[in-house]
């Protein structure tokens, strides 16, 4: 349906999750249900905003935030869903318990209310292996937003979380504006 690009300023601290889990748990328990990261200072941002209809309920929405993070070089290739054969990689679900999760970027702070409680978010990491430590390539942290908001509120949330917002011009934009001026 819809989905807009956008290269941000690369934030130095991400945290995303449901509130109780950081105030009742610390420690690697908290690590495993959490997003807290702050992302290299070489890295770079992009925030992709999608709205699709779910496949078995045509009649629902489906809207996502996607933070991506990686070398300048790099990043496409990870907006494009691939990896490299030789990296390793580490994902966890992000859910709630209390229907409810918070996003903060370099503390601009936001508690989302989902309306449910599940599976609200994902987090991946693609590293190499080197000198005994696995050396990170890129993060990829996905949020899911609930149907009580709608695009026009995903972008603002983009506009309040990250700094130097710009929407990327995609090809897909380029090829219909191409076909506006013929």
């Amino acid at each position: 349906m819809r989905k807009k690009i956008f290269s941000v300023k690369c934030p130095e601290h991400i945290l995303f999750g449901d509130p109780l889990y950081f105030e009742e748990y610390s420690g690697k328990r908290l690590e495993s249900l959490v997003v807290d990261y702050s992302p290299y200072r070489f890295f770079e941002a992009r925030v992709v905003l999608n709205e699709e209809r779910m496949e078995e309920f045509p009649e629902y929405m489906m809207w996502s935030m996607t933070i991506y993070l990686a070398p300048k070089q790099m990043i496409s290739i990870y907006m494009d869903g691939k990896m490299f054969e030789s990296q390793g990689i580490v994902e966890k679900e992000i859910g709630v318990d209390t229907a409810r999760y918070i996003i903060e970027v370099d503390g601009r702070r936001e508690i989302i209310h989902t309306g449910g409680d599940g599976y609200w978010g994902s987090y991946e990491a693609f590293y190499r292996k080197g000198y005994n430590r696995k050396i990170p390539d890129a993060v990829i942290i996905n949020i899911g937003i609930p149907d009580s908001e709608t695009f026009e509120s995903m972008e603002h949330l983009t506009n309040y979380f990250f700094e130097d917002v710009r929407e990327v011009d995609t090809k897909e934009k380029r090829h219909k504006k191409e076909e506006q001026s013929r």
